[in-house]
């Protein structure tokens, strides 16, 4: 049995998370990795270079605190608010 993406239809290195249009940039990837040992694939170095290459802004998070500070940077996310 194939494992992760592929068995939901997603090419290989396709990244975690999707965040369309803001800060002068098309959208923001990013791709999650595990806390211990989590290393960015070939395909994925692949994927984030080529978005990369295309105005988005790439990064790799490794748990959901660094997702929101990362979110909250680059304007998407104000936390002040809550």
């Amino acid at each position: 049995m194939k494992g992760g993406g592929e068995v939901q239809g997603v090419k290989k290195g396709a990244p975690h998370l999707l965040v369309s249009v803001c800060c002068g940039k098309v959208g923001t990837v990013i791709e999650l990795k595990r806390v211990k040992g989590g290393r960015l694939s070939d395909e994925q170095k692949d994927w984030l270079g080529e978005l990369a290459n295309r105005n988005w802004h790439t990064t790799g998070c490794k748990d959901a605190g660094e997702v929101a500070d990362t979110l909250e940077q680059l304007g998407y996310l104000d936390r002040r608010l809550e």
